[in-house]
């Protein structure tokens, strides 16, 4: 199991404390910059969560990013 997997399983067994600490990490960056990039922050949180949490989406025609499609 590679160090990201390992991640990635904490992450999924605590979505409550990944929360916590992007929107902490988020908020500490657009305290610092005065929200100049606040979009992009909260987009890079949202982001970070799906991934942490394994919900990586995807459509059906497309498979999440990383991820080769059906032979």
């Amino acid at each position: 199991m590679g160090f990201m997997d390992k991640i990635k399983d904490v992450a999924g067994k605590n979505p409550d404390k990944v929360d916590k600490v992007t929107e902490k990490a988020t908020d500490a960056f657009n305290e610092r910059t005065d929200g100049k990039f606040a979009e992009h922050t909260d987009t890079a949180r949202e982001k970070a969560g799906e991934f942490l949490k394994g919900d990586q989406g995807g459509s059906p025609d497309q498979p999440p990013a990383g991820e080769q499609p059906p032979a």
